[in-house]
């Protein structure tokens, strides 16, 4: 039961929505790693985890789970996180 409007989340509220949809960005970011994997992205050593073009993406990514607009930063950083794990761990058919 939400104590508060979800645009605007008090810090009990937003805590928990942070830990509930934080392991769901993660997914997105180990999916959207899979599917660019399948391309010329392929012989990349590491994920650019950090880079300006990737929080963008992760941004968009991870929009539809958020309400409250402070989420967005976290959540993309987790889908980055999340897509870097998988790109480190990617099985040998993904590699070149």
């Amino acid at each position: 039961m939400a104590c508060c409007p979800d645009d605007q989340l008090c810090e009990h509220c937003y805590g928990r929505e942070l830990v509930v949809k934080r392991r769901q960005a993660r997914v997105i970011g180990q999916c959207w790693a899979e599917r660019i994997c399948r391309g010329e992205l392929r012989a990349q050593a590491a994920w650019p985890e950090h880079g300006a073009r990737t929080m963008r993406i992760a941004r968009r990514l991870v929009g539809t789970l958020v309400k409250d607009p402070r989420l967005l930063d976290d959540l993309a950083a987790a889908c980055s996180r999340g897509a870097a794990a998988w790109w480190e761990r990617r099985p040998p058919r993904y590699r070149v």
